[in-house]
């Protein structure tokens, strides 16, 4: 686990993704009768952009994890200001998805992976590890 946690950039991202997919499931099923304005359509769109950032996150370009990183972070900021407390269990599993893809993105390998310019150094360190 720790040389995934570590090194699979890729693997991580996988699993970013799978969690995306189990959220939108959620949010159509749990939460249908609190989304009902929110189109599918939408709802896919959306995904094909995460998708597409994921993506760009895995080649390595750092504006794609600063967006999802942004993102992620507006979405839990939201929840937690736009809800009324006690919160419902759906609100916590809203949190749970949400939190638990930016533990991914802060993730050693994913981290890394979304600093590397488009030369492969690293943007923070200045070395170059190989990477492209």
């Amino acid at each position: 686990m720790t040389r995934l946690w570590r090194g699979g950039a890729g693997e991580l991202l996988v699993v970013y993704m799978v969690l995306d997919l189990l959220e939108f499931a959620y949010t159509r099923t749990a939460g249908a009768n609190l989304n009902g304005d929110a189109s599918v359509v939408g709802q896919l769109l959306w995904l094909a952009l995460e998708a597409f950032l994921a993506w760009h996150v895995w080649r390595g370009r750092s504006i794609a994890w600063t967006i999802l990183m942004v993102i992620n972070g507006l979405i839990v900021l939201a929840a937690v200001l736009g809800a009324a407390w006690p919160w419902k269990l759906y609100l916590l599993g809203l949190l749970a998805f949400t939190g638990a893809q930016l533990a991914l993105l802060l993730s050693p390998a994913v981290r890394s992976r979304g600093r590397r310019s488009r030369n492969g150094t690293d943007l923070l360190l200045g070395e170059n590890n190989g990477h492209r």
